[in-house]
């Protein structure tokens, strides 16, 4: 087994993460258990319902990633994986909400601090769960 493939199984067995939408809040986005603010990672992204995975990606800081992806609020410059839900949900980017997004997904992630390999792990969770494909999303529609 290769060290990606090592990696993925750790990520398959975290918790998963949900996100709660608080307009009012200093934080408008809640992550409940939180997320390490200062870590990079492979994320992957779940349809709530189905528990099926929905987009799988990789950053520098984990926590600044979710926080943008959950709050759906770069509509000029949408991220792919926002862009996707829309299309999923039947709705142009700009009519999509946080509360949207926060009600229908989790996310699970792994940190690679003290690993090397973020972009294989992301690749190889990429083809394992066929994501991250126009082909995808379009089936992927008719979960929601």
């Amino acid at each position: 087994m290769n060290k990606a493939m090592v990696q993925i199984k750790k990520i398959e067995k975290t918790k998963f993460v949900t996100a709660t939408w608080n307009e009012k809040g200093k934080e408008k986005i809640k992550f409940s258990p939180p997320i390490p603010r200062e870590e990079e990672g492979v994320y992957v992204i779940y349809e709530k319902r189905k528990n099926k995975p929905f987009y799988v990606g990789e950053t520098t800081n984990l926590f600044r990633r979710l926080k943008m992806l959950f709050r759906c609020n770069s509509k000029q410059n949408p991220h792919p994986c926002q862009l996707n839900f829309a299309t999923a949900i039947g709705k142009k980017i700009d009519q999509v909400e946080p509360e949207d997004f926060c009600a229908r997904m989790k996310v699970k992630y792994l940190s690679t601090e003290m690993l090397v390999g973020r972009i294989e792990i992301e690749k190889e969770l990429q083809e394992k769960y066929g994501t991250n494909c126009d082909s995808f999303y379009k089936r992927f529609a008719e979960c929601f």
